[in-house]
Parts: structure tokens; sequence; C-alpha cells
């Protein structure tokens, strides 16, 4: 008799489980439909969104000037280049591979940072690095 008892409230229970589950698919449904119109809202304004960027790109595409070709101001001229190579071998001569030199000018940190000096307590020692005054 147990049995049949609790047969009879599991299947009271399953008409109360299918009831609830009714009631709750009509409100998913409804999430639902509210979700995809929400998704169909985001596509939209991105899409517009596209559309709009695209739009600018094309028009600053169009409205941009042409650039302008500057003229050389001369500062990198072969003949300026070669005077400044110059002026730097002049500058190197000054230093030895032996004995250190204090140098009271501007700091030679180009040339130590390239090579071509090492810096010691005393000063300056010229490397065995080839200054080249030549172009290319």
């Amino acid at each position: 008799m147990s049995g049949n008892s609790n047969s009879g409230g599991e299947h009271g229970y399953l008409r109360r489980i299918d009831r609830l589950i009714a009631q709750h698919e009509h409100a998913l449904d409804a999430l639902r439909t509210t979700r995809a119109l929400l998704n169909g809202d985001v596509r939209e304004k991105k899409q517009r969104r596209n559309d709009a960027l695209t739009e600018a790109l094309a028009a600053e595409a169009v409205q941009k000037p042409k650039k302008v070709v500057r003229k050389m101001s001369g500062r990198f001229t072969d003949s300026v280049i070669m005077k400044r190579r110059q002026k730097s071998a002049k500058f190197l001569e000054q230093f030895d591979r032996e004995t250190p030199k204090l140098f009271t000018g501007p700091k030679p940190n180009p040339f130590v940072a390239k090579g071509y000096l090492r810096r010691t307590p005393e000063g300056y020692l010229r490397t065995a690095k080839e200054w080249k005054v030549a172009l290319r």
C-alpha cells in the first residue's frame, strides 16, 4: 500500500512540475523574443556605425590635400656632409691612442658611443676604429 500512495503522490508532483514548466516556458519565450530584438538593435547600430566610419574615411580621402614636397634645406647635401665629416676627422686627430687627453670643449660622447674614442679616468683615447671621410 505504501507503494501505491507514493506513486500517486509522485504523479501529483509530476503534474505540478509540468504546470510550472508550461508557465515558465511562456516567460522564457518572452525573454528570448526580447533578446532577439535587442540583438537586432545591436547589429543595426553596429552596421550604422560601420557605414558612418566608411563614409567618413571616404570623405577624408577625398578632402585630403596632396602632400607638399618640401625643398631640401641644404643640410644634407653631399658637400655639407663632406665638410662635416672632415671637421670630425680633424677633431679625432687631436686624440692619441696611447696618451689620454682631457677635452675642454663639448663632450665627445657621440664619438665614444660609436666607438671612435674611449673614455678613461685621465681623459679620452683614440681607438683603432677608422674614421672614413669619404661618402658611401
